[in-house]
């Protein structure tokens, strides 16, 4: 794994994931969710101290990620969409969707673009994204890329009969386009 350095508390394990609720054949996550980036900044400024475990630090994760999404109405709506009801804790709403994304320990758009011209590093994280998809993919009704980035990265990984689908980032510039695709692709499933 790459070195992270003793500052970067925040950073490792920077995925959410999620967590199933008994291992029962017809329980499924409702979607598996490949972010094209992490939370950057707004991890680290609502991060806190320190964790004391691995598991305190996804849970610290997961916690972060509920408190952002109504911030980004766009994903917040597609969220909504994917759970029908909104979950009451972050546990609960982990219980329903898997999330993770593919540059886990960058701490910027500019560290990601430096970070990726090192082959060894993205080998790394695209491996691990394997892992999770493989692993997490067959537990889950399908699979949503958000980012041209994570479908590129993660589409090889899909199983061959896997329901996906992909959308733009919701940032400045493409925010009509995400609307546009949200808008067909709640018609192609229904409500």
């Amino acid at each position: 794994m790459p070195a992270v350095p003793e500052e970067e508390r925040y950073i490792l394990p920077a995925f959410y994931g999620g967590k199933l609720g008994s291992l029962e054949q017809d329980n499924k996550f409702k979607a598996l969710v490949v972010l094209q980036n992490p939370l950057f900044t707004y991890t680290e400024k609502h991060w806190g101290p320190p964790c004391a475990s691995v598991e305190e630090a996804i849970r610290n994760h997961r916690r972060i990620f509920c408190s952002w999404l109504p911030s980004n109405s766009e994903l917040d709506g597609l969220f909504h969409h994917i759970v029908v009801s909104k979950p009451s804790t972050p546990e609960a709403f982990f219980r329903l969707v898997y999330v993770t994304d593919i540059w886990k320990d960058a701490k910027d758009t500019n560290d990601v673009k430096l970070r990726k011209q090192n082959r060894a590093y993205g080998s790394y994280w695209r491996n691990q994204l394997k892992v999770e998809i493989e692993g997490v993919a067959v537990a889950s009704e399908g699979v949503i890329f958000i980012g041209a980035e994570a479908r590129k990265a993660g589409f090889q990984f899909l199983p061959r009969d896997m329901r996906y689908r992909d959308f733009v980032f919701p940032d400045w510039g493409h925010k009509a386009i995400f609307n546009e695709e949200f808008k067909n692709f709640v018609a192609e499933v229904g409500k």
